[in-house]
């Protein structure tokens, strides 16, 4: 394995296909035909492709926290909004995190689209971000409830899903005092 790094996905049971440009249609295309050939055996094929975020859109590339956040690239609303969800969200948070130093804020990779990058700022001592640990952030968030802190979990909505049972038995079901 230290040899040759690709030889997990064959002890795994798995064919290997790549890396591979995932910007060329082309290299993809053959990439898709080599895993069709392989998998006719049954045998699941694993196809590492690789994608640079923003490829082809130039603000994007400048710019990719604020393209991957919901709402528009510009971070505004339609006619008349002046701000996002998020950047109330933060601001709030903030506000009460002032009058409160018992307020903690965890997110699971999501800081930038959540707000909480400003808040982490102001309070880098109080704002957790746990990665692509959705799970995690929601146990942390119930961990530390338990010890008298005020968690305040953001997530989005289709990766909360992800911490459904964490947030059922964890946190529920312990009538712990987090905000998702």
């Amino acid at each position: 394995g230290l040899f040759f790094p690709n030889l997990i996905w064959d002890e795994l049971g798995f064919h290997y296909v790549g890396p591979v440009n995932g910007h060329d249609h082309k290299e993809l295309e053959e990439a898709l035909a080599r895993a069709r050939d392989v998998s006719k055996d049954g045998t699941p094929v694993v196809i590492h492709a690789l994608t640079h975020k923003g490829r082809g859109f130039q603000q994007a590339e400048q710019n990719p926290s604020k393209f991957h956040q919901p709402g528009t690239p510009t971070g505004l609303g339609g006619a008349g909004v002046r701000f996002t969800y998020s950047q109330v969200f933060a601001k709030t948070l903030m506000t009460m995190m002032e009058k409160d130093p018992k307020i903690v804020a965890i997110s699971a990779a999501m800081l930038e689209g959540t707000g909480l990058i400003e808040v982490k700022k102001k309070f880098p001592d109080r704002v957790y971000d746990v990665g692509i640990a959705e799970e995690h952030a929601v146990i942390m968030a119930a961990g530390l409830a338990k010890e008298g802190w005020k968690p305040v979990v953001a997530i989005y909505s289709t990766f909360l899903q992800r911490s459904y049972d964490q947030l059922i038995h964890d946190v529920c079901l312990q009538k712990l005092p987090v905000t998702v």
